[in-house]
């Protein structure tokens, strides 16, 4: 938002900016692989955990290594989450976004690990 304001003898001032922004990111975590960190191994399954940050997740949608994306239903507290097994070693990239009950899709999230 800027602002400027007008005094009655008709002086100007300068105008003042003011801004506020809200992470709609989920947090995304794992019990096997670690955020930026190598860690598990081919065939070892791991849960990734969905945690909303904003209220209102209905559902979220997730890709690993920009591959057909998949859309989980989030429980009532906005929380969700998925096992995935990996069938080779290596990095990836665990992208995910969140959407809300009025179909809003929101700040997509990059959880970046690799695999044993």
């Amino acid at each position: 938002m800027s602002v400027t304001s007008k005094s009655a003898d008709g002086w100007v001032s300068d105008s003042a900016f003011w801004s506020y922004s809200i992470d709609t990111t989920p947090t995304v975590s794992s019990d096997v692989y670690l955020e930026n960190q190598t860690s598990g191994g081919v065939g070892v399954p791991g849960t990734f955990t969905f945690t909303p940050k904003v209220k209102g997740i209905t559902s979220y949608t997730y890709s690993i290594n920009f591959g057909q994306a998949v859309t989980v239903q989030a429980a009532h507290d906005g929380v969700a989450q998925i096992t995935w097994t990996p069938d080779q070693s290596g990095f990836y990239d665990l992208e995910v976004y969140a959407t809300t009950r009025d179909g809003l899709e929101l700040t997509p999230y990059d959880y970046f690990f690799s695999v044993n």
